[in-house]
């Protein structure tokens, strides 16, 4: 009997039934899945079609607002288009969405808004972004290099050669 009604539910139905049931936290890939925008929003971004990423990234996040734990990549990826585009305000408010979200991936997260202060010259939040990732990253290499740029942009010569040299020492 249950059978017989499941297969008379649209895809739809049946992925409305399965985030009730199941919540959003066993709909990741399934909810990717059953929405297109996601992919979209990659290939358009690979092929260099940014207004249409962002459009895309958008709009996947419009349709899992209700699931905020999966939205990280999107806004991570949505930010690093407006990064691309030079629309400094926007990545940093997507970026910081990102790490809001949480997740295994929050130091890259970090490390990207680190990059993104260190282009609009605020180097005192690039390298608090950059002290973020080397807390959970020790060996992460370019952290250490741009966390050094940030010191030569604070006229502070010793503490950007250290971390110059730790960059060198973990390259990776």
């Amino acid at each position: 009997m249950i059978g017989k009604a499941i297969k008379s539910l649209s895809l739809a139905a049946v992925c409305a039934l399965l985030v009730s049931a199941c919540g959003p936290t066993g709909m990741i890939s399934l909810s990717r899945g059953a929405n297109p925008y996601f992919e979209d929003a990659m290939d358009a971004q690979k092929h260099g079609r940014l207004s249409e990423a962002v459009e895309n990234y958008s709009k996947y996040i419009e349709y899992n607002r209700n699931y905020p734990d999966i939205l990280g990549p999107a806004y991570y990826n949505r930010a690093n288009v407006y990064s691309s585009m030079k629309e400094y305000d926007k990545a940093l408010a997507d970026y910081s969405q990102a790490i809001h979200s949480g997740g295994k991936d929050l130091w890259i997260y970090y490390m990207e808004r680190g990059v993104c202060y260190y282009d609009i010259r605020q180097p005192d939040l690039a390298i608090a972004d950059f002290d973020q990732v080397l807390a959970q990253n020790p060996d992460y290499g370019p952290a250490y290099y741009f966390r050094a740029q940030c010191w030569k942009l604070k006229d502070d010569p010793e503490k950007a050669l250290a971390d110059l040299e730790n960059a060198k020492k973990f390259k990776k």
